[in-house]
């Protein structure tokens, strides 16, 4: 018996998360999950700093996906503001719900939003691994 529910258990672990999806953060951007990350930034950051970065709710593009099979959706988004780009490309944010409110569980840098989004079938650390592109591709384990 203990053999089955090693076996099975691994099984498990090797599958893959779900299928690769590709995202276009322009396209696909929700109403909702666009402005819980906006929620996020206004609450991590003065609002003197929001003036000053020119960060309002048009300026935070975001979706949905659940990238640990919890069955509640993270929120992957991009704050289009300088303060949150830079030569590189720009940051790619991700929110997990805790409880009432969302908390960051990643911060990739050197994203161009116009080379989109992938999540991969891959796993690492519980979490489906993400493709972005900036100068070159980064396949990223969430961190």
């Amino acid at each position: 018996m203990k053999k089955i529910i090693i076996f099975v258990f691994f099984i498990f672990l090797a599958m893959p998360c779900s299928a690769e999806k590709r995202f276009d953060i322009y396209k696909d951007a929700s109403l909702d999950a666009s402005k819980i990350l906006f929620e996020y930034i206004t609450k991590e950051n003065t609002n003197e700093f929001l003036k000053i970065a020119k960060i309002n709710q048009e300026a935070c593009l975001a979706f949905f996906y659940d990238l640990n099979a919890d069955g509640e959706n993270e929120i992957i988004g991009t704050v289009f503001s300088s303060a949150y780009s830079g030569t590189a490309g720009y940051s790619l944010i991700i929110l997990q719900k805790n409880k009432d409110n969302y908390k960051e569980i990643s911060y990739l840098i050197n994203y161009y939003p116009q080379n989109g989004i992938t999540i991969l079938n891959s796993c690492s650390l519980g979490y489906q691994d993400i493709s972005i592109w900036g100068n070159k591709q980064y396949d990223s384990p969430l961190m």
